[in-house]
């Protein structure tokens, strides 16, 4: 693995998804850790970033139309300052192939959506080698922080739009389940209520014909050491 000598900003990072919020997620958390990053959204453009910009990792999407992930791969691999260039796969197609396919290819590391950040930060760290020279969140300047409260006020606006949109059917649903849990207690009422009809109908018929309905009487445990004996 080539050693990657990290800069003020933290390890260099191209994230490449053609899914928009998904890369433009990865790249603000990235870069809320002290990392510098970017996104592409294809091929072309991830090839464009890397070559002007010379990233030290890049995270691909396998899963991409047109050129997937394996073959920019290949693309970014003929690129001679790019020798040095570190992939790592963050896909969620699974399955043992995939995984051979990307060993192949050169990847360092098969990540499966949704990845995990430690994990993330882990395979970043490995790359870097150099942990201490990363800036800690704590640590960052004003404008980071603000990118940062941005970030999640942006995130906490969606959601909540997102819940008022969903609410409605979120109602409905919720009267749906009652609904289907009052039928359900209702039948359950009504079979009680068959049982016993039927139960005292049955009582009636066995005393009409003098057949009562008791519990038999224990079978006795022979004491002759024959095969029931203990």
């Amino acid at each position: 693995m080539a050693t990657t000598q990290c800069t003020d900003h933290g390890l260099r990072v191209l994230v490449v998804d053609d899914d928009h919020d998904t890369a433009y997620s990865a790249a603000k958390l990235l870069s809320l850790y002290g990392y510098a990053a970017r996104r592409a959204h294809n091929s072309q453009e991830a090839i464009s970033t890397a070559t002007a910009w010379l990233p030290d990792v890049a995270l691909l999407d396998l899963a991409m139309p047109h050129i997937d992930g394996l073959q920019l791969a290949r693309s970014l691999r003929k690129v001679p300052s790019l020798s040095r260039l570190e992939l790592v796969a963050v896909t969620g197609l699974t399955g043992a192939l995939y995984r051979a396919q990307a060993e192949a290819e050169g990847f360092l590391a098969y990540l499966l959506k949704p990845v995990q950040l430690s994990v993330l930060l882990h395979v970043l760290d490995d790359v870097a080698k150099c942990k201490g020279d990363i800036r800690p969140q704590e640590e960052m300047p004003a404008d980071d922080m603000k990118l940062r409260v941005g970030y999640i006020v942006r995130v906490s606006r969606n959601l909540a739009a997102r819940t008022c949109a969903e609410l409605p059917a979120t109602r409905w649903l919720i009267s749906r389940s009652r609904s289907m849990v009052q039928g359900c207690q209702l039948r359950i009422a009504r079979g009680e209520a068959r049982s016993s009809r039927t139960m005292r109908r049955s009582i009636s018929v066995s005393s009409r014909a003098r057949v009562f309905i008791h519990d038999p009487a224990p079978v006795p445990k022979p004491t002759d050491g024959g095969p029931w004996a203990f």
